[in-house]
């Protein structure tokens, strides 16, 4: 089995919040956080399979998070769209018109 290497900053990022870290990465970055949520599962996903951290719980954790993520931004988007792109739209050229 050959050794996963990782930069130092994220293998001690990862070993010392775990699973829960990427399952909160996951999250933000689903609902438009610009962070290296892809990076940081397939990072995770090496450590797992070295055993040092459970791969069940780091599954659970994305998903959940992905999902939870998802949904936040949607929600944003639902609630506050509209309202945005019409206010600030004009900055970019979308006019309420336009928009309609």
């Amino acid at each position: 089995m050959h050794d996963v290497h990782l930069p130092h900053a994220v293998a001690a990022f990862l070993h010392e919040y775990g699973e829960f870290a990427v399952c909160l990465i996951i999250l933000l970055e689903s609902f438009g956080v610009p962070l290296p949520g892809e990076s940081l599962l397939i990072a995770s996903g090496g450590l797992a399979a070295q055993g040092l951290l459970n791969p069940m719980l780091l599954f659970g954790g994305a998903f959940v998070g992905a999902v939870i993520g998802d949904n936040i931004g949607y929600l944003i988007g639902h609630l506050l769209g509209r309202k945005a792109i019409i206010s600030y739209g004009t900055r970019f050229g979308i006019t309420a018109d336009r928009y309609d």
